[in-house]
């Protein structure tokens, strides 16, 4: 008999496989791949690969090998681009790019998403600005990437102060203070909060 799969399974499986509405309202974060154990991760990873393999219908599972940081899905993802770039969905094809950035992981990139993040400069084709503050969550070490977060998160914008939340959030997540403040959604509808919110994290980011 099978093992009982696990509530975090269920959940990778309904975000990336399931209803369109799960990855409409609530995006896919990273840990929605990244909490996978063991057998039931190599299972959701062969998932993946093989979906993107496939016809290019759908985002999510092109933005869950990225987040799986699937090297296999370099050659796959990259033939894709080269062979229907033109006709491509703009969607599609963003995420593709987003998610090869996010599997390569190359520091070389940073100071583009870092332009992008703060003036919204199309430096990186198909991407948008909530998808360079998310590429950003893999280098809080190199100058420049908190501050622009923090700018960001300062935006009147709820979708890219959203975004940027949450990376600051997984940067700080044993920052108990800081990732209590950043829990209380209250900030979305209050730029004296989010201004406090920042000073505090500029202050631990330079401690």
């Amino acid at each position: 008999m099978n093992k009982k799969l696990s509530p975090e399974y269920a959940d990778f499986h309904n975000h990336v496989f399931g209803d369109t509405r799960y990855f409409i309202y609530n995006g896919l974060t990273e840990e929605i791949c990244t909490s996978l154990k063991e057998a039931e991760r190599q299972k959701a990873e062969a998932l993946v690969l093989r979906a993107i393999n496939k016809k290019m219908g759908d985002e999510r599972a092109i933005r869950a090998a990225g987040h799986f940081e699937l090297q296999a899905a370099i050659p796959v993802l990259e033939k894709h681009l080269s062979d229907r770039s033109k006709k491509m969905n703009p969607d599609i094809r963003a995420a593709i790019i987003w998610a090869l950035l996010r599997i390569k992981n190359e520091k070389k990139r940073v100071p583009a998403l870092i332009d992008m993040t703060i003036h919204g400069t199309r430096k990186i084709a198909g991407l948008v600005r909530e998808d360079a503050v998310e590429l950003l969550a893999c280098f809080p070490e190199e100058p420049g990437v908190i501050d622009a977060l923090c700018q960001a998160f300062l935006e009147e914008s709820v979708s890219l102060c959203t975004y940027a939340a949450y990376v600051l959030r997984r940067i700080f997540i044993n920052d108990q203070s800081i990732r209590q403040l950043l829990d209380d959604r209250r900030y979305l509808s209050s730029r004296s909060k989010r201004e406090s919110i920042v000073e505090q994290i500029r202050l631990r980011s330079r401690g």
